[in-house]
């Protein structure tokens, strides 16, 4: 994990005059609206303060959004509800039901190749073998040697 907040990570920051920009903006936004400005003349007021460049630009073309992005908090405990609690439910429910599904499958093939290992030493042919086994041919081969 890498920390781009804004005073943080210098040598990342030198090396990307974009990301650097970007990390001012946020934290510029974040200071103005500390201070009780609304979230539209923050981010005006933050995409002002930036250097011409590309960020600049980007943010002065799509400023609405901004500011929709600064309008909307972010609540961790949203999030975690929404995503991990219900969806990890969901997910451990589903691998549970694909372990079991997997466990079956490979058991049942397992006991496949017994049974074909069983009829093999007992002499059985090939092909009977595997007509039984319902293993493939060339794998009831393998099982003989």
């Amino acid at each position: 994990m890498i920390n781009i907040n804004y005073g943080k990570n210098n040598e990342l920051m030198d090396k990307c005059a974009s990301l650097s920009d970007y990390s001012k903006f946020v934290h510029d936004v974040a200071e103005y609206k500390g201070e009780g400005i609304g979230a539209e003349q923050a981010v005006t007021s933050a995409i002002g303060a930036l250097p011409e460049g590309l960020v600049k630009s980007i943010l002065n073309a799509h400023k609405a959004e901004a500011t929709e992005m600064f309008l909307t908090e972010y609540d961790e405990d949203v999030v975690h509800k929404a995503f991990y609690n219900v969806g990890f439910e969901e997910g451990e429910a589903r691998g549970e039901a694909r372990g079991m599904s997997k466990g079956k499958t490979e058991g049942m093939a397992e006991a496949n190749r017994n049974t074909a290992r069983a009829m093999l030493a007992d002499g059985m042919p090939e092909e009977t073998v595997a007509k039984y086994s319902s293993l493939p041919v060339e794998e009831v081969r393998k099982l003989k040697l």
